[in-house]
């Protein structure tokens, strides 16, 4: 991998340390109720048949000689596509993620940032005009776009909760 990809990787790795280390300083331990324990547990199992299914298709596919990306491409695509579908299912079951706290839309606002933020910056300084499909497979910049369309995906799931729990009086 080149310096130039592993760059934004490392400080974007380093950042989510961050922001997680203070996260988990701030808040305390919280209580969840049964029905958000299920829930939870529902998205896990969700999440990883999502993983499992979408590795069998990527066998499968390699199988028949279909080579559409390099293994590590194809892998970190479906870990990005398990985590969206894990985070989809917790905020649409309130398991996780909820809007208990005063400013609900601020969490939705980030996400789409978020999106915004990792599309601007891969392609002003990452993507140098490279081509997305060189010799039938895609390369490592396809991730450039699958990363904000999961990021808008959530935010997209979280937002249709929001109003969802607003037009059914949930939210003050």
């Amino acid at each position: 991998m080149s310096n130039l990809i592993l760059l934004p990787i490392i400080c974007i790795c380093v950042v989510i340390l961050i922001v997680t280390v203070l996260v988990a300083k701030k808040n305390e331990k919280k209580k969840y109720d049964e029905r958000q324990l299920v829930a939870r547990n529902a998205a896990f199992k969700t999440a990883f048949l999502v993983l499992a299914g979408y590795c069998f298709l990527c066998a499968c596919l390699n199988l028949l000689d279909i080579r559409w990306a390099a293994s590590e491409i194809q892998m970190l695509i479906g870990v990005m596509i398990s985590i969206t579908a894990f985070a989809c299912i917790c905020i649409n079951k309130d398991a996780y993620f909820g809007f208990n706290d005063k400013h609900p839309i601020r969490f939705i606002v980030l996400i789409y940032l978020l999106s915004i933020v990792t599309t601007v910056c891969v392609f002003c300084f990452i993507y140098k005009g490279e081509p997305l499909i060189s010799n039938g497979q895609v390369s490592i910049f396809v991730i450039n776009l699958v990363a904000p369309i999961c990021c808008a995906l959530v935010g997209t799931i979280a937002l249709v909760r929001y109003f969802r729990s607003m037009k059914n009086g949930d939210l003050e």
